[in-house]
């Protein structure tokens, strides 16, 4: 008799403790502020872009030593991101935008970036349509950067990066079958 006395407080407690923890749970999300709120509405009309990640490698084009403390940029985001000691950036998270110019003719499947890379006492680099890839990580491009001479006002390097050759060629047979 005292078992199953002892057994039946047990499993009310157990029903107890529950109950509390429910009570608990739902008073959070009835009282939480809104900004904080998993229920929150999508604003009207906004669509959020997906996104990919990039790790920029910086050496010295000369002897191919890892540079640390250049400035890695992302002109459409602004950006700005050092190189560590290995000549490499952090994880560098952008979006993925459609480019208008192919939607209507052959979509990408990718996006693209143009990347400034600055360095004192090194000539600046420019790299246009670096591709990014939506969930992926890139581990690149090698950024090569030269010394510019004492008091030597260097020009950028202007570097383009090309598209991917599957799709070039799926464009060339749209238009010459």
């Amino acid at each position: 008799m005292l078992a199953s006395i002892r057994k039946l407080l047990k499993y009310r407690a157990v029903r107890i403790g529950l109950c509390a923890v429910l009570l608990l749970a739902s008073a959070a999300l009835l009282f939480a502020p809104q900004a904080v709120s998993v229920f929150a509405p999508t604003p009207s009309g906004v669509v959020y872009p997906p996104f990919g990640d990039i790790v920029v490698e910086v050496l010295d084009g000369t002897i191919l030593k890892p540079i640390e403390g250049a400035d890695v940029i992302v002109v459409e985001t602004g950006g700005r991101y050092k190189t560590q000691a290995d000549g490499k950036t952090p994880v560098i998270r952008v979006p993925i935008f459609e480019d208008p110019v192919f939607s209507d003719i052959l979509k990408k499947p990718w996006g693209e970036i143009t990347l400034i890379v600055h360095k004192k006492g090194y000539a600046d680099y420019v790299l246009f349509h670096t591709q990014i890839w939506e969930s992926e990580r890139r581990q690149g491009p090698r950024v090569l950067l030269f010394e510019t001479g004492d008091g030597e006002d260097a020009r950028p390097f202007v570097i383009v990066e090309g598209p991917q050759r599957l799709w070039v060629e799926e464009l060339i047979k749209k238009f010459i079958p």
